[in-house]
């Protein structure tokens, strides 16, 4: 439409441009001694519209002309950009394809042509970090220093979690405190923190960074459960030199995380080592609250106490829902032979072997089996436990 009115009015110019000229009288007269010039006055607008045009080419050509050099330098920073960005690709693609030393070049060349110099030195790198050049590397990282421009985030992750590829986790976790110190902490930094914690051992602090991760649906459930399992059995381990420390940590734990049948179990190996049968039978019963767990209900008949009886009283129960558990079936044998109920204990333990022969029952049999003089039998339970041992 723009093109169609263009044609009708150049078209109407004409047309009036003929019209003047076939109607129009007049002329200019142009009297410079000695010369007297006179010229129609369509010829004279003619002259004037074609000097015009004349000295406006003269002017855009001159402008032309001295504009050339930065033309020129224009076109050539847009070719070194595009051979840049080209450099860049091609390291990012080298870098995906496990080509890590044609990456280190191609970031290098883009580098040098002047493409994203941070990005690029920190792509650099971590190819060098791939293929275990730390000088290198550690070479790269100073450049990324240098480069940073008063943002050094991508660095300092880039830095840290390198670091952390190496074991040095100290280190990260200097630079980590100083990412976290500049500003608010990030998903991708906190999960670095959670590993630079693990990997220092610090699993107090590990553990409140994974509920910070966890707040944030940052984690998946499943890889959260193994590291608090991780974490909470570390940290029983270096309390488990007494039992009044162990319980109190163990009282300080959610009790959503006790539930947890292996974390449980955890807890009533080192409660059972210490002595202390409060603590297994607590520890087992909150557990055992939340969903039935055979390995559980095995540990329950552990470690000699006062409430033995109310503890049998518990597992008879448990037996009535889960008649055929060789292992809760042990533990009752465990716990009548507590309460010296011999031919209950000898019931239960062999009932638990019938099922499922194991070397505890037949340990617990031959020791039942002394305890009322049948050695003969008992030396038979002793030598069946050793074969199972041996096998």
């Amino acid at each position: 439409m723009r093109g169609l009115a263009w044609v009708i009015a150049i078209f109407s110019l004409a047309v009036l441009a003929a019209l003047i000229a076939h109607y129009s009288e007049g002329y200019v007269l142009v009297i410079a001694p000695p010369w007297r010039i006179e010229v129609s006055l369509v010829m004279a607008a003619a002259i004037l519209a074609a000097a015009f045009l004349l000295l406006h080419f003269l002017l855009r050509l001159i402008g032309g002309v001295m504009d050339l050099p930065k033309q020129v330098q224009a076109f050539r920073s847009r070719k070194q950009t595009e051979k840049g960005r080209a450099a860049m690709g091609e390291a990012l693609l080298a870098y995906l394809e496990g080509r890590y030393g044609h990456a280190e070049k191609a970031a290098a060349r883009a580098i040098e042509l002047g493409e994203a110099p941070l990005q690029n030195a920190l792509i650099a790198a971590s190819a060098a970090h791939r293929v275990r050049d730390p000088e290198r590397r550690d070479e790269w990282l100073k450049r990324a220093e240098s480069l940073e421009g008063g943002n050094p985030t991508a660095r300092m992750m880039s830095a840290a979690e390198l670091l952390l590829d190496d074991g040095r986790h100290a280190e990260a976790l200097q630079l980590l405190d100083r990412l976290h110190a500049s500003g608010p902490r990030h998903i991708a930094a906190l999960r670095l923190t959670l590993r630079a914690q693990q990997q220092g051992g610090r699993w107090d602090e590990s553990l409140r960074v994974l509920r910070q991760l966890e707040k944030r649906n940052a984690i998946p459930e499943s890889q959260a459960a193994l590291y608090k399992l991780k974490a909470h059995q570390e940290l029983m381990r270096s309390r488990a030199h007494d039992a009044a420390t162990l319980s109190g940590y163990w009282d300080q734990v959610p009790a959503s995380e006790q539930r947890d049948p292996r974390l449980a179990a955890a807890a009533a190996r080192h409660f059972i080592q210490l002595g202390d049968a409060g603590g297994v039978r607590r520890t087992i019963e909150h557990a055992l609250e939340a969903g039935w767990n055979a390995e559980l209900a095995g540990y329950y008949g552990e470690c000699a106490g006062d409430d033995a009886l109310a503890r049998l009283e518990r597992a008879e129960a448990w037996l009535k829902a889960h008649p055929r558990e060789p292992e809760l079936l042990r533990a009752l044998g465990k716990l009548c032979m507590a309460e010296r109920l011999w031919g209950k204990a000898q019931s239960y333990l062999e009932a638990s072997l019938s099922l499922q022969p194991s070397r505890a029952a037949y340990l617990e049999l031959a020791k039942l089996l002394e305890q009322i003089g049948r050695n003969d039998e008992a030396n038979v339970s002793y030598r069946r436990a050793a074969e199972m041992e041996n096998s």
